[in-house]
């Protein structure tokens, strides 16, 4: 017959008084740091104060779209936006979104470049999966500019676009 390990006792169990004035201190520690300015020391991501950011509606941004690469006001502008049509299933009650009439997102790609980054939103029975396609770029004075196009991605119709910036 095997001999019974005796359990070793944690330093909690060894001293339970102090294991819980060690956690009543470091709570209490815990919220003096959240409620102090060592969170929100400059240059920190949690110092950025977004209240004071003014941002840019499509009208200024496109002052500044000469600086995303190969990206210029006429090119957004002459983008044609795709036509949504919804269709009603009046037997299964549902509704199906088709996109009609708009430009290539392919051949936006050849003529601008690829965007720095994609994301895609997966369709299911009544709506097609969709793209967004961002390009972006940061301005010498701390401000961006951004252009957002989206498109479905089986047709690959663009089906809006937004250009916006902060300074």
């Amino acid at each position: 017959m095997k001999k019974a390990t005796p359990k070793k006792q944690t330093w909690s169990g060894k001293y339970p008084r102090l294991s819980i004035a060690a956690g009543i201190a470091l709570i209490i520690l815990g919220i003096a740091v959240s409620d102090s300015d060592l969170l929100n020391s400059s240059g920190s991501i949690a110092s950025n104060d977004y209240a004071n950011e003014e941002y840019w509606e499509e009208d200024e941004a496109l002052d500044y779209i000469d600086e995303v690469k190969n990206w210029d006001r006429s090119t957004y502008e002459n983008i044609q936006v795709a036509t949504t049509n919804v269709e009603y299933d009046e037997d299964d009650e549902t509704s199906i979104e088709t996109y009609s009439h708009g430009d290539s997102y392919e051949e936006l790609v050849e003529a601008v470049g690829p965007p720095t980054r994609t994301f895609t939103n997966k369709g299911d029975a009544t709506r097609p999966s969709i793209v967004d396609a961002d390009w972006e770029k940061d301005l010498e004075d701390g401000g961006y500019i951004s252009i957002n196009i989206r498109y479905e991605k089986d047709t690959g119709q663009i089906i809006s676009k937004d250009c916006y910036g902060s300074f």
